[in-house]
């Protein structure tokens, strides 16, 4: 199984669910979840438990743990602040290791996460358009 729930067994496990959560596909995860009202988010224990985190036999479990490694001192920025946060770069670097997926797409959901109202308190027209659609998604559609 590449991906289970199950509590933290020790401080590397720790570390790298830490980070995990702390990465973009976990966040939009986590905002996808939280209830309908645009106030302070609030979650459910339920809900919180629905989020996936990666196993120690995910292949990307060692990018995870040096991405912790990398990344422990380094504050990380506000979401709407996603694009100029170092510290959030190297975690979705990670994450998409682990997810199996181009690091690209994960920029690009982190510069659309940025531009998001409930995210940026700023409307979607403040940012002169549309985002710009990611290389995976000019192909496909």
């Amino acid at each position: 199984m590449i991906v289970q729930r199950i509590g933290v067994l020790d401080h590397n496990c720790g570390a790298n669910w830490g980070r995990q959560w702390n990465s973009t596909p976990a966040r939009m995860m986590l905002l996808n979840l939280r209830s309908k009202k645009l106030t302070y988010p609030d979650f459910s224990l339920d809900q919180l438990r629905s989020v996936l985190v990666p196993s120690p036999d995910n292949p990307g479990w060692g990018d995870l743990l040096a991405a912790y490694e990398e990344a422990c001192d380094i504050e990380l920025l506000p979401l709407r602040d996603g694009e100029q946060c170092e510290g959030r770069r190297i975690i979705d670097r990670a994450a998409a290791q682990v997810l199996g997926i181009p690091e690209a797409t994960i920029a690009d959901w982190r510069r659309r996460l940025a531009r998001e109202p409930t995210i940026s308190n700023r409307p979607t027209d403040a940012f002169g358009g549309e985002p710009q659609r990611s290389e995976a998604e000019t192909h496909t559609g």
